[in-house]
């Protein structure tokens, strides 16, 4: 999987959890988020804020969320301006 098309599977387990993600960052933090996809959810999710409380609350959202994407193992920084 290569190019928008990768991007739109990566993404779709954030899409769907967009809500709960503002709720756990706010407006302006900084944050990598690392998984694996497995079986077409998200799996073993790690935060890296360096506020403890956001990394849960992130982890928490994501954790066992539904994705498009092949199972692989992922990353993305999310960017809160």
């Amino acid at each position: 999987m290569n190019g928008l098309a990768g991007l739109g599977a990566v993404g779709s387990g954030f899409e769907a959890k967009h809500a709960e993600i503002k709720a756990c960052v706010g407006d302006k933090v900084k944050t990598r988020v690392n998984w694996t996809t497995a079986g077409g959810k998200m799996t073993n999710v790690k935060a890296g804020c360096s506020d403890a409380k956001i990394s849960k609350c992130l982890e928490a959202a994501l954790e066992n969320t539904a994705t498009k994407s092949p199972d692989a193992v992922c990353a993305i920084t999310l960017s809160h301006d």
